[in-house]
């Protein structure tokens, strides 16, 4: 595989990822079922309200991979390991502790605060599969990470069309104004003979005016 598939490949891995950890955020999380025999979903914005953050933050990293030089391409891996241990630890909180994972949904809808109190109102809590999604979205996100910084180093530069384009373009400016100075001097230059012409006739007829013969000088 050469290292511009491998570059596509990776970024568009990430993209993807990133984009399936956002969808988990939207997603019902937890069900909660009352001692009452009623029951409340838990979305993903109240379960792991910090995922959709660093959801947008990982489509923006690999979004810019595309135009990102090797010395930053290592920055960005860093991150995107980062970034991927984060959500996957979104993803394992709420399924180690959902009791508190689901408190700021249980107040809201019951007005009871305060983990015992919450606690006691709860008979039991089933999970969705959003919350495993959203974990192994994060671990995807580690690998992908790691992949930039084994094999970022044989990308392609991106930049090397635009600075080849900016400097045929500064190039073509340096010329154009060469020739428009060029222009300006000569016109200068035909003014001042034109003027010295005149002046020359002037004193032609001044001399002519006086009984001189001009033709003598």
């Amino acid at each position: 595989m050469t290292p511009a598939r491998i570059r596509s490949s990776v970024v568009l891995a990430g993209l993807v990822f990133s984009g399936l950890a956002f969808v988990a955020w939207t997603q019902s999380w937890l069900a909660v079922v009352f001692v009452d025999g009623t029951s409340v979903e838990v979305p993903g914005d109240a379960a792991a309200p910090g995922l959709a953050a660093l959801s947008l933050a990982a489509l923006a990293l690999f979004a810019s991979l595309t135009i990102a030089g090797p010395r930053v391409r290592a920055i960005l891996a860093v991150l995107a390991i980062g970034i991927g241990a984060l959500v996957a630890g979104s993803g394992i909180g709420v399924l180690v502790n959902p009791i508190s994972a689901a408190a700021s949904t249980v107040t809201r809808v019951t007005g009871v605060a305060g983990a015992n109190s919450v606690n006691s109102l709860v008979a039991s809590i089933v999970a969705t599969p959003w919350g495993v999604v959203a974990i192994a979205a994060g671990a995807c996100l580690i690998l992908t990470g790691t992949a930039i910084l084994l094999t970022g180093w044989r990308w392609p530069r991106a930049t090397r069309k635009y600075g080849a384009q900016g400097s045929e373009s500064v190039g073509r400016a340096k010329a154009t104004s060469d020739v428009q100075i060029s222009s300006t001097n000569v016109s200068q230059q035909s003014d001042l003979n034109e003027n010295v012409a005149f002046r020359s006739s002037i004193d032609d007829w001044d001399s002519l005016s006086k009984g001189d013969d001009p033709t003598r000088r």
